[in-house]
């Protein structure tokens, strides 16, 4: 049996903006470099991209569990549980990379589940910068940055 690898490489950019009144943090640009080995269907390839970038944004910076002391979760539903809205992102600008994967016989590689992963690190980064203190913990969500900020609070 012939063991066979390969690798999926990602880059990814991300710029925010931080307003300290209200306190809130705006994604301003967001860019998806990926080696899709052979895109086989380019507009699915990118709406991958597009895709992981919407989810790992929205875990980033807002996304989380909220329970009561008592362990019960006080945000079960849409309506308390804080996804994404088109209105809250920017345009997501995708870059295909083919470099035909020699170890598939269409060439391809995976795309849909590298895109999730980069956009925590590259959002947690870019809030960091903005305040000037390191993120430990996400998400980057207007409470926690504030307590970051003024642990006073």
């Amino acid at each position: 049996m012939r063991a066979a690898r390969a690798l999926a490489l990602r880059s990814t950019s991300a710029t925010l903006r931080w307003t300290k009144k209200p306190a809130k943090t705006d994604a301003v640009r967001y860019t998806a470099i990926q080696d899709a080995g052979k895109a086989i269907h380019p507009g699915y390839v990118e709406g991958q991209f597009q895709g992981g970038a919407v989810q790992g944004i929205g875990w980033a910076l807002n996304e989380e569990y909220v329970y009561s002391k008592d362990g019960v979760m006080e945000n079960a539903g849409f309506l308390d549980y804080r996804i994404p809205l088109a209105s809250d992102l920017p345009e997501i600008e995708t870059i295909i990379v083919e470099v035909p994967n020699s170890f598939h016989p269409f060439g391809v590689r995976g795309v849909g589940e590298t895109g999730i992963i980069p956009p925590l690190a590259a959002v947690g980064t870019a809030v960091a910068e903005a305040i000037g203190q390191p993120i430990s913990s996400l998400p980057c969500s207007p409470p926690k940055i504030l307590k970051l900020l003024m642990p006073e609070i």
